[in-house]
């Protein structure tokens, strides 16, 4: 993981971020804090990517893990019953088990218009719909619409190479 190299990729505060603006624009020009900035930017995002990549990355191995953790299971119970053993006692692990099968309640939809036609079914509130409503001028009880302004943000736009 790359350590931080920059004051401004330390900053903790929007007040440390224009602190540390100020004093570079001292030391430099316009353009250099602009690039300053964006650069700092561009570094962090490589770093937050490549976290992704490594998510993903555990996530798949986790998951093969699993599966493999399911193959020896399964394997084992299969081996057990081919050898008539229920039960067997290690030296490490104090001993391994064959279950008999649980049963499990699972249930199957044959017809979906049936099943809604005798009343099972919900019923969801379309807020979607709601929404364009009230925007068309409709009278909606039980509704209405607010105004959220989202603070001020910046958009580093990149020169084309």
């Amino acid at each position: 993981m790359n350590q931080i190299t920059t004051k401004l990729q330390s900053a903790i505060t929007t007040e440390d971020v224009s602190a540390i603006l100020d004093r570079k624009l001292e030391m430099t020009d316009p353009e250099t804090t602009v690039d300053y900035v964006g650069l700092a930017e561009d570094k962090l995002s490589n770093e937050i990517e490549s976290i992704d990549a490594a998510i993903l990355e555990l996530k798949a191995i986790k998951d093969d893990l699993k599966e493999q953790v399911e193959i020896i299971k399964n394997g084992t119970r299969v081996w057990f019953d081919s050898h008539g053993i229920d039960k067997l006692k290690g030296h490490l692990v104090s001993s391994i088990t064959l279950f008999n099968p649980k049963e499990k309640e699972e249930l199957i939809i044959d017809n979906d218009q049936a099943l809604i036609d005798a009343g099972y079914f919900k019923v969801m509130l379309d807020k979607t719909a709601v929404k364009n409503a009230i925007r068309e001028g409709k009278r909606v009880d039980g509704a209405h619409l607010i105004t959220v302004y989202q603070p001020e943000s910046i958009k580093i736009n990149r020169r084309r190479k």
